[in-house]
């Protein structure tokens, strides 16, 4: 009762804000209608097949997270029907493009119970599965009611995350007991999850089904393609920042340009979060001096040499990349030819960001909060962090509050990263 009085106020005071975003903006015109239950009556007519199998992943991340499950599943279920939503824009742009597998996509309601309640009895579901933890508890109870069992995989509970939960935890409980299997990422995931009220015989760790989808998805001829088009070979020194928050590109562009002082010809691609912001990166790229190409430049036909001959500097080409080309530029080419790969997340405040290296050079961090899980996964050989490293500590990371540029202890931290880096360009040879 009161978790549906929060959501209406919500509701109430947030309408205005995002009814002039939808005008103004036309973001989440695409979305509106479905989230609200409107689904249409061509996408329900299209789920044909048994069993009926829900499959709901929020965003970029989840997406990839749940493409080899419905992939696994459409390979031992060739009969069913898989109805696949997201939460995003770009979560639906590339469930579309990454899981041809699923016969329907569309986006997940809202959590408002009269929202929530005619939607699942349209689409009147075998099974739902939530990729990570996607704990909704309208959703969960009206599945709840029908006797529809709902299994969660991929799930993960943040340091942050369990701090918040356990305030309510009794609520929790009630939520995690609609959920009949829970598959985490790794057992501190399993025991925190269990700490909240999950059932600890439901919950199993299976690892992150994101680096199956990754690795599954780059071929050799596909790395050979993309190199092509950036004009870069196995000998090329690369540096590439992947996905990074509004604030943490301004530190790489500062990095980089220490960088380049004693490594001239290194090269670097950014790879923002959010594809949108590409443009906006261009511009903060060109605004500190470095000529910027984006990909949809590359595959129009612009080759990144070709502002060289007008101006020096645009040797470095910087590359704002869409999330489809992530995987291509983290498959390893060759030993020789590994470029460095920092990962994203607290340079600025946007949290820790969960990469997929293959196989790649890297640097962490600064991670933060998180940097008790990255030492963990460390030991189980899904991360490196390295010993001594002012990159990786909890002392490099932006104070709780504060953005990039938000004082003295910037300049220190840029020269920290900046040091790291050579030291990683040094080792490539």
């Amino acid at each position: 009762m009161l978790y549906n009085l929060a959501l209406l106020a919500g509701l109430v005071l947030l309408a205005p804000y995002y009814a002039i975003r939808i005008l103004v903006t036309g973001k989440y015109r695409a979305s509106i209608g479905q989230k609200l239950g409107r689904i249409p009556r061509g996408l329900i007519s299209s789920l044909e097949g048994r069993p009926r199998i829900w499959v709901h992943a929020v965003s970029v991340g989840e997406v990839t997270a749940a493409a080899p499950i419905v992939a696994a599943l459409r390979g031992r279920l060739p009969g069913a029907c898989i109805f696949l939503t997201t939460g995003t824009e770009t979560g639906q742009a590339m469930a579309k493009r990454l899981v041809p597998q699923a016969t329907a996509c569309a986006y997940f309601p809202l959590d408002l119970p009269w929202v929530v309640g005619p939607v699942i009895e349209k689409i009147a579901p075998d099974i739902v599965v939530l990729t990570e933890t996607e704990l909704w508890p309208n959703f969960l109870g009206h599945c709840s009611r029908r006797a529809i069992p709902v299994v969660m995989v991929n799930g993960r509970v943040s340091p942050r995350s369990f701090r918040r939960y356990s305030r309510t935890s009794f609520f929790w409980k009630k939520v995690l007991g609609t959920v009949r299997e829970i598959g985490v990422i790794s057992g501190v995931d399993a025991d925190r999850i269990r700490a909240l009220g999950a059932a600890p015989g439901n919950v199993r760790v299976m690892g992150n089904a994101k680096y199956d989808s990754l690795a599954s998805r780059v071929s050799g001829e596909d790395w050979s393609r993309k190199a092509a088009q950036l004009k870069m070979t196995a000998d090329s020194r690369v540096l590439v920042a992947g996905s990074t928050h509004e604030g943490e590109e301004a530190v790489v562009l500062d990095v980089y340009r220490g960088l380049l002082r004693e490594f001239p010809d290194l090269r670097l691609v950014l790879v923002p979060r959010h594809p949108e912001r590409g443009a906006a990166v261009r511009d903060l790229a060109a605004q500190k001096g470095h000529a910027c190409i984006l990909m949809s430049e590359i595959r129009a036909g612009r080759e990144p040499q070709a502002r060289a001959r007008r101006r020096r500097r645009d040797r470095r080409a910087l590359c704002p990349l869409q999330p489809r080309h992530r995987g291509l530029l983290r498959r390893k080419p060759r030993a020789e030819g590994r470029p460095e790969h920092p990962r994203a997340g607290r340079l600025g405040e946007g949290g820790l960001l969960r990469a997929f290296h293959g196989g790649l050079r890297r640097r962490e961090g600064p991670v933060g909060r998180s940097g008790g899980r990255y030492l963990r996964e460390g030991r189980q050989g899904a991360s490196r962090q390295d010993e001594g490293n002012p990159v990786g500590s909890r002392r490099a990371a932006a104070p709780r509050g504060r953005g990039p540029e938000a004082g003295p202890v910037e300049p220190r931290r840029r020269r920290a990263i900046c040091g790291d880096g050579r030291q990683g360009v040094r080792a490539k040879g």
